[in-house]
């Protein structure tokens, strides 16, 4: 049976749904505009009918199948599903006679109805943009453990293993890929965090930060992916992680694989050290730590190339190049400033991880000295950037106007012959003064010549 729900919610997608609504809008409108027989209009009110009652079987299979049906019911969408079906079925009232059907207020209600059904046509759109925010599903999620007894070989869990060390944390690190909020809900609510603090944490428009409950840290780490061949524009890996009294999770929305990152990597030192929530923790850290520095390197590389293209070179390509670079080194010193703060936090004692000692103290005071160095380094970076942006925008300036004295100086030259034209008229022979085609001639280029002479001697022909 549930097969069967969770294959009907496949097929009822929100592509079809607004295709139906989008029908059902039109069926509902055309008699309002158009002067269709009985015989159309009962055929509309068919395809109407059969389209609620498509509504009504895919809000139930949904509601039958959700994980908290409270939110499922006040969610703003689900509540324009339930105008859409109550609004019909208002009309199956007994007290609702033939007559009665043809009023005012029904008829308005039928128009209301039309409204409705666009909105939850536009719901097609709007929904698939949004999750698209949220990367991964039931089906796609991954989960790896770590054991916390000194090893360091991550294996393959399931997701009820994540929620039942959710209720009774261990010493043992889980790690799920391709997650969301919704499903960490029942996590989050165990350690106290409630569902709008963790969709904030899962919201890829909010940076790096750390929250404490009386069960647990929560902490979000952005992480930036540069390539290490090449300029292409970086990327983000976005780790949520969580540290209650015993062991550790970390989630993220795409298959970022961080126990491969960390134990590949003999440079974070072992993960599998008592407090295991703590110095896992602190690999993560340092694992950010080292991709920032890569990234410092490789936007200091592609700086250094900039640098080599010639100042006659300015095209719009190398504008729009510095310009995507100056973007990125600020995105990324931003989340790094965001890192800085946090560790700061911990460092200080401010918001303590489960389980710190002394040694993790020790590191994270270095850390913050360490995120410091590497905040100079993007501000320097930056720096250059803006003064080779400067320079090139400073040499077009100059080529411009170089470019507009030189056609001023040309305009001027060409406004003494314009003159003495328009004085003298087109015709010189002829007329009652004694002047020669000859005389004229000699005196405009005289008037040139001169001309000529005082914009050299100005240095405006430089």
């Amino acid at each position: 049976m549930k097969r069967l729900i969770s294959a009907s919610t496949r097929l009822l997608t929100e592509g079809v749904m607004g295709f139906l609504a989008l029908v059902a809008l039109g069926t509902a409108c055309a008699p309002l505009c158009f002067d269709v027989s009985p015989g159309v209009e009962e055929w509309f009110d068919a395809v109407e009918w059969v389209i609620v009652g498509v509504f009504a079987a895919d809000y139930l299979l949904r509601l039958a199948i959700a994980t908290d049906r409270w939110r499922f019911v006040t969610s703003p969408w689900r509540l324009v599903d339930l105008v859409v079906i109550g609004g019909a079925l208002l009309t199956l009232l007994p007290q609702v006679d033939d007559a009665l059907r043809g009023t005012l207020a029904l008829r308005i209600l039928l128009v209301g109805r039309a409204v409705v059904f666009g909105a939850r046509a536009g719901m097609a759109m709007v929904v698939p943009r949004a999750a698209q925010r949220l990367v991964g599903g039931a089906s796609l999620v991954r989960v790896m453990r770590v054991p916390g007894e000194g090893s360091e070989e991550a294996t393959a869990a399931g997701w009820e293993d994540v929620v039942g060390w959710g209720r009774r944390p261990t010493e043992q690190w889980f790690h799920a890929m391709g997650t969301s909020h919704e499903r960490m809900a029942p996590i989050a609510e165990s350690l106290g965090l409630t569902s709008a603090d963790l969709r904030t944490l899962f919201d890829p428009a909010v940076g790096a930060r750390v929250q404490r409950t009386p069960k647990a840290v929560f902490l979000v780490i952005t992480i930036p992916r540069v390539a290490t061949e090449g300029f292409p524009e970086a990327s983000w890996s976005r780790i949520v992680g969580v540290l209650p009294e015993a062991g550790i999770l970390t989630a993220t929305t795409s298959e970022a694989d961080v126990p491969a990152m960390l134990l590949g990597s003999s440079s974070h030192g072992a993960v599998g050290r008592r407090p295991f929530g703590g110095q896992t923790m602190l690999r993560i850290l340092e694992l950010a730590r080292d991709r920032f520095q890569l990234a410092v390197s490789r936007f200091g590389d592609e700086e250094e190339l900039l640098q080599q293209v010639p100042l006659s070179d300015g095209s719009t390509r190398f504008l729009a190049q510095v310009f995507r670079l100056r973007r990125e080194i600020a995105a990324t010193a931003a989340e790094l400033f965001r890192l800085g703060a946090i560790v700061r936090h911990l460092a200080e004692g401010r918001i303590a991880i489960p389980g710190a000692t002394a040694e993790i103290a020790a590191s994270l005071h270095s850390f913050d000295e360490q995120v410091t160095q590497l905040q100079r380094q993007f501000s320097d970076l930056r720096d250059d950037l803006q003064s080779l942006m400067d320079l090139h925008l400073n040499v077009k300036s100059y080529q411009m106007n170089s470019f507009m004295r030189f056609l001023a100086v040309v305009s001027f030259l060409g406004l003494i012959p314009a003159v003495a034209g328009g004085l003298l008229g087109m015709n010189v022979l002829g007329q009652p003064w004694p002047v020669t085609l000859g005389q004229i001639i000699f005196g405009v280029a005289m008037g040139m010549a001169i001309s000529i002479y005082v914009f050299a001697m100005r240095g405006w022909l430089r």
